[in-house]
């Protein structure tokens, strides 16, 4: 079976945060390697954890570069959250 995974055009800065319950792709920089990585990740309760592990990502070690939706739906709606300037959570 081939599934593909959704690429959204959408893409948001690291001062942004997605809703709490949201899983999107988190973009970051391996600050030791300097290579980029990405992973599924939520935003709780002010920090950023992994979404398979429920860590924390260490942002000494890793460097926040962005992220994306991960869905058509959440594409939907973050995209409507901008074109009518809802508030974002801000971190």
């Amino acid at each position: 079976m081939n599934m593909q995974q959704y690429r959204s055009r959408l893409r948001f800065e690291a001062n942004t945060a997605p809703e709490p319950t949201d899983i999107v792709t988190l973009h970051l920089v391996d600050k030791s390697l300097g290579r980029p990585r990405s992973l599924s990740a939520l935003f709780d309760e002010g920090v950023w954890r992994c979404a398979d592990t429920g860590l924390e990502i260490d942002e000494f070690s890793d460097m926040l570069m962005g992220w994306t939706p991960v869905t058509a739906e959440q594409e939907a709606k973050y995209r409507r959250i901008c074109d009518t300037d809802q508030y974002m959570i801000i971190q």
